[in-house]
């Protein structure tokens, strides 16, 4: 029971998932919608900022606050769910988590400059992903449902590797970097009594850090 509650709660925080992302975006559309492409580099001018956001067909829209011009990552209802998307800080790329119905595993797409060529496979498990404030990794959150096993994780997304930094009981979530990159929040869900929990971990190892007083 506790389980089903926890995944109704995943869902229906996907579902309503908006994102604002600063930066000077690219991707290359795979739909009819005009891609994202690189703002100009014009010295003293802010970079483009872009609303990322979902439609009610599933797709997920990053459109240009600037220009009006709008980039698709087109999901097929029938097939597959977007778990969620997150931009890098400064608005270049974006990571969609996707689950195919037939399969095993959970894809990373990453949109925008310097995309992927093709999808990189990760656990069904996978919850969660956050951009790094350069870009280069991304922190991940597993959760087994079965086992009510949690880890968190660090990909590095040009190579695929993937560094183990904490696991443990209970649900974790809503991944965060510090601005200068040296720490990774989340929250931590007891399955046993819904008591949460915000800890942080260095993106190197090393023991989590409880910031929240007990029962608070």
């Amino acid at each position: 029971m506790i389980r089903t509650a926890i995944s109704v709660v995943i869902l229906v925080g996907a579902a309503l998932l908006t994102l604002a992302c600063g930066g000077d975006g690219g991707g290359d559309s795979e739909t009819t919608t005009p891609a994202i492409t690189a703002a100009s580099s014009v010295p003293g001018e802010l970079p483009d900022a872009f609303l990322l956001y979902r439609v009610a067909s599933g797709d997920m829209v990053a459109q240009n606050l600037a220009t009006g011009e709008s980039y698709t990552q087109s999901v097929n209802p029938n097939e597959e769910v977007l778990v969620t998307a997150q931009c890098t800080p400064d608005g270049s790329r974006i990571a969609y988590l996707k689950q195919n119905f037939d399969e095993t595993t959970r894809q990373l797409v990453v949109r925008g400059r310097d995309a992927m060529s093709e999808p990189l496979a990760l656990p069904s498990t996978t919850q969660n992903v956050a951009w790094s404030p350069d870009g280069t990794r991304l922190a991940v959150a597993d959760y087994d449902g079965f086992e009510s096993i949690h880890t968190i994780s660090v990909l590095d997304v040009a190579t695929g590797d993937m560094t183990e930094l904490s696991s443990g009981p209970d649900f974790a979530g809503s991944l965060a970097w510090s601005p200068d990159g040296e720490q990774i929040a989340y929250y931590l869900q007891r399955v046993s009594d819904g008591s949460t929990n915000i800890f942080a971990v260095a993106p190197d190892g090393g023991e989590p850090e409880q910031l929240t007083p007990e029962g608070d």
